[in-house]
């Protein structure tokens, strides 16, 4: 049951952990900056490593707190908890539930099909199913969780994360949590598509772990004051 907080955050704080211990292997292990190639090579890998993971922890909480979401909402529904939805919700639940499974090019045909028929099936029932709200386009950027935020009713998204980070004592504005997002993906590109990853320094890396745990957490509240609203 979600009153405070989601499990999916709970999950994102522990899985961050493992870019963590990425960060402090290489810290313990290798001079700053490395002298040999040996040593490059183990700082690239570590700290290319530990900007992929976190970047790949973000996009799994993105989906995986929409999921939870929506999933506590249809368990209430079916237990006759009063649950509104507004015909915005509705639509935006059934045409991007649909479009989502058709446009996912991960998995094959089969598994593709077996999805496209388990969500037509659900909206058919009138039941809920995350599929719809889930949808990262494989690339978290800013502009992506605000169509994320904004179907499930948050609207000015950034502008909502921005006031529920002042009022977590975090000076956050709505352009630096747009422009440090942008900035962490930036990194994920170039270690993922170049292999460069010593042109990120140790107090970055640190900074960008922090950086995706206050994100993280202003994202779980506005979703958490948003699923309240829909439960009044």
């Amino acid at each position: 049951m979600i009153r405070k907080r989601t499990k999916a955050l709970a999950n994102l704080r522990t899985d961050l952990k493992r870019s963590e211990r990425l960060l402090k292997i290489e810290r313990s292990t290798f001079p700053d900056p490395p002298k040999t190639t040996y040593q490059r090579i183990g700082v690239e890998g570590l700290r290319g490593g530990a900007v992929v993971l976190m970047a790949a922890t973000f996009e799994a909480y993105l989906k995986d707190v929409f999921l939870e979401v929506v999933q506590e909402l249809e368990n209430r529904r079916g237990t006759s908890k009063k649950v509104t939805l507004s015909s915005e919700f509705i639509l935006a639940h059934d045409f991007d539930g649909l479009e989502a499974v058709m446009r996912d090019k991960q998995g094959n045909k089969s598994t593709r099909h077996s999805d496209l028929r388990r969500v037509a099936r659900a909206i058919a029932r009138g039941e809920l199913v995350g599929d719809g709200f889930a949808r990262t386009e494989a690339n978290p950027r800013p502009e992506v969780v605000s169509k994320m935020l904004k179907r499930f009713g948050v609207n000015e998204p950034f502008k909502e994360l921005a006031t529920k980070a002042a009022a977590a004592g975090l000076t956050h504005s709505e352009t630096y949590l747009r422009t440090k997002l942008d900035e962490i993906l930036d990194r994920r590109n170039e270690v993922a598509h170049q292999g460069v990853s010593l042109n990120v320094t140790r107090l970055q890396l640190a900074e960008y772990v922090s950086f995706i745990s206050d994100l993280c957490t202003v994202i779980d509240a506005a979703i958490v004051d948003r699923f309240k609203k829909i439960c009044l």
